[in-house]
């Protein structure tokens, strides 16, 4: 049985010695509703003021519906290293290097742009296309909650040196 994802109420970068695969558990079996009798306190995070983000069940009805969507995964150059596997679908683009690659993109199609786990990274990538022009969110949970819903994933491929640290 499939639940509804329950979001990690801290920032997951700070969790010291937690593996991606613990932190992935936490999606995949609900553990922040099954430990918990209180709600969470929602993240706040007013540095990203209104920017506007979207579900991965979300992402994942619009890409089985047939509707066109550019998604970029913006994870950092070493967290690729440490997760050998990318959203199928996703291209993937330095976050440090927008304002290069960004010209690449459609201004006609919507932008999902995405990072390890929905934060900092993948927010601050989707403010900078949305500031050049484009219809760019960025999805909340990242590659984390993609892979807990079982999105679709393939293999980094060998033949993509930008990705290589």
């Amino acid at each position: 049985m499939r639940y509804p994802l329950t979001p990690i109420h801290c920032r997951p970068w700070l969790l010291n010695g937690l593996s991606v695969q613990l932190i992935e558990s936490h999606y995949e079996n609900n553990y922040g509703a099954a430990l918990r009798r209180a709600p969470p306190r929602p993240l706040v995070q007013e540095e990203f003021g209104d920017l506007p983000g979207v579900s991965v069940e979300e992402v994942k009805a619009t890409l089985e519906a047939g509707k066109r969507v550019q998604i970029v995964d913006a994870r950092p150059r070493h967290s690729m290293s440490r997760q050998p596997d990318m959203m199928d679908g996703a291209i993937w683009r330095d976050p440090d290097s927008v304002q290069e690659w960004s010209g690449e993109l459609s201004k006609s199609e919507p932008v999902v742009v995405f990072c390890v786990y929905g934060f900092h990274v993948g927010c601050k990538t989707a403010i900078v296309l949305r500031e050049a022009g484009f219809d760019a969110k960025y999805m909340k949970g990242g590659h984390s909650a993609w892979k807990a819903i079982g999105g679709a994933i393939k293999p980094i491929a060998e033949e993509s040196p930008e990705i290589a640290v």
